[in-house]
């Protein structure tokens, strides 16, 4: 009887044991890590534009690896826009991210000057973590439309100004080989006022040297620097 049950324990111990060899063959996977990786949104556009014109504004939503930087795979990036005047920011358009979708662009007609950024959602892929961001802000500069032409048997150069009454054009002249490049001087010929309506037109000069012109209205009220389409150049034969 006792090496009866002494043989019974044997044989429960051995199982015991199998069992527990066989248990210590299994493992436990580890909850996955979870990575967070910074983003980055690239943005930049159009740096001027007549008004009525289009404008371009480019952006890439991007995440920095060990490695590299890669487009992010999740999310959605917004255009934002502050126009010359506003005080809050206002979305111009979204699009969601994903496998050829970058790099983003958009095409706007912005009024007055105005700034744009963009606004990047975040987003979680499994462990992946890529957080939002917003980014630097670029402007798109608008030049007010002189509306310029010039009628040679007359001389005279003329435009009409939108929203621009009895203010001042400067008409300036220069007498450099190439008028379009930025190395050459000009000086001021004369300044004209503009009527109610904001028309304007002066008579241009000629002499026996090459002289070319422009019109100029500066800076203020939302407008960049603008200057007329045309350069006149005039000489005597």
């Amino acid at each position: 009887m006792n090496m009866n049950m002494k043989a019974l324990r044997r044989v429960v111990l051995m199982v015991v044991a199998l069992v527990a060899s066989s248990l210590s063959l299994v493992t436990v996977a580890s909850p996955a890590h979870a990575d967070t990786f910074p983003t980055v949104v690239e943005v930049r556009a159009t740096i001027a534009v007549r008004a009525g014109g289009t404008a371009t504004v480019e952006a890439q939503v991007g995440y920095v690896d060990v490695d590299g930087t890669y487009y992010v795979p999740a999310g959605t990036a917004t255009l934002q826009q502050l126009p010359y005047g506003a005080r809050t920011w206002t979305g111009v358009g979204v699009t969601t991210l994903g496998p050829g979708t970058q790099p983003l662009s958009w095409t706007v007609r912005p009024a007055k000057n105005t700034q744009y950024r963009v606004v990047y959602s975040g987003a979680t892929v499994g462990p992946d973590v890529y957080p939002a961001k917003t980014s630097n802000t670029v402007q798109v500069g608008v030049a007010r439309n002189l509306n310029d032409k010039f009628k040679k048997r007359t001389r005279n150069f003329s435009g009409k100004i939108a929203s621009y009454g009895r203010k001042p054009v400067l008409i300036q002249k220069s007498t450099c080989a190439n008028p379009k490049v930025a190395s050459c001087k000009w000086k001021k010929f004369r300044t004209v006022k503009t009527n109610a309506k904001g028309a304007w037109s002066t008579k241009l000069t000629i002499s026996g040297r090459k002289t070319h012109f422009r019109a100029v209205v500066k800076a203020g009220s939302g407008y960049i620097t603008s200057y007329s389409y045309y350069v006149i150049t005039t000489w005597r034969y």
